[in-house]
């Protein structure tokens, strides 16, 4: 199966922003997301640690695996 041009050119832009988040991240790699995170920082936490799961981080900020879904994969769109 293959993607559009435009699915393309939204996945670089979600890529781009997406690594400029991670490269101004405020937050230590040790310090874990919680209830009180913004969907900047768990952005930033979710993707500086590859292994971790959507469960595993909706375990540590008490938001759903669809919220964090969606908030991963289209955060122009989720609001906090």
């Amino acid at each position: 199966m293959h993607n559009t041009p435009e699915q393309n050119e939204a996945f670089r832009h979600a890529w781009d922003a997406t690594n400029a988040r991670w490269k101004a991240q405020t937050m230590h790699d040790d310090q874990q997301p919680t209830h009180s995170s913004t969907p900047a920082e768990i952005i930033d936490y979710y993707d500086s640690h590859l292994n971790l799961t959507l469960r595993e981080l909706s375990n540590m900020t008490g938001r759903s695996v669809a919220y964090l879904k969606g908030l991963i994969m289209h955060p122009e769109k989720v609001t906090a």
